[in-house]
């Protein structure tokens, strides 16, 4: 692939596990975007690992990365790791550059079309349960102050993150897409990892679900706040 001339894109990440995954993303979706990645394993190491949690140092350590980027001229950053939603909520305030939280497009997208007082019904697969436990919880912040009602059904196809991580994506695939089968008498289907996008690609149409993947609404977010 050729030089990338569009808007500059910095992904700050805690691992580097999920970097193939979201340079992929970006080469499927939006291959203008010059995207740059910066990334610190320490810190899931010590937020994890060593139980530190969010202390003081740690939210510091954050913010050094947020305000790294906003040095490399970003138009727009996102910072991965589900876990850290919150806190980059919190951060972001303080650099000039719109910072996003990787489910912040997908939960906006979910409720986009949920008048007040009305009730959404939800389904997620996934192939780790911690991604659904993060997502739920930034749902549940996202739409308690705006008054909005749903419901989630969760499902954690946990056979195939192993595939996935020894590189068979076409069986990974295929198990992702069968479970997606439980849930046709929905409204949304959300599929919260940037590692399912091609399995999003894959999903037969249902009649009245609307299906989101991480990825597409992430990246169609930074799309429009660069814009």
């Amino acid at each position: 692939m050729g030089p990338r001339s569009g808007a500059r894109i910095v992904v700050i990440s805690p691992t580097t596990r999920v970097v193939p995954d979201v340079t992929a993303a970006f080469d499927a979706l939006w291959p203008q975007a010059e995207l740059g990645h910066i990334v610190d394993d320490t810190v899931y190491s010590d937020v994890l690992g060593k139980k530190m949690g969010f202390k003081p140092a740690v939210k510091q350590r954050v913010l050094n990365l947020l305000k790294q980027g906003e040095a490399a001229s970003a138009k727009a950053m996102m910072f991965t790791g589900s876990i850290f939603g919150a806190l980059i909520e919190e951060l972001r305030v303080n650099v000039s550059v719109p910072v996003t939280t990787s489910s912040q497009g997908l939960i906006e997208e979910v409720f986009a079309a949920t008048a007040k007082g009305a009730s959404r019904r939800i389904g997620v697969v996934s192939t780790v349960a911690q991604s659904i436990a993060d997502l739920e919880r930034d749902m549940a912040r996202y739409a308690a102050p705006k008054g909005l009602a749903y419901t989630v059904e969760k499902y954690v196809a946990e056979e195939a993150r192993p595939l996935f991580e020894s590189g068979e994506r076409p069986r990974h695939d295929r198990i992702v897409v069968a479970a997606t089968e439980r849930f046709r008498d929905i409204d949304v289907l959300i599929l919260p990892q940037f590692s399912l996008t091609t399995a999003h690609a894959a999903l037969p149409k249902v009649t009245g679900r609307t299906d989101l993947c991480a990825s597409r609404s992430a990246i169609g977010l930074l799309k429009r706040l660069s814009a």
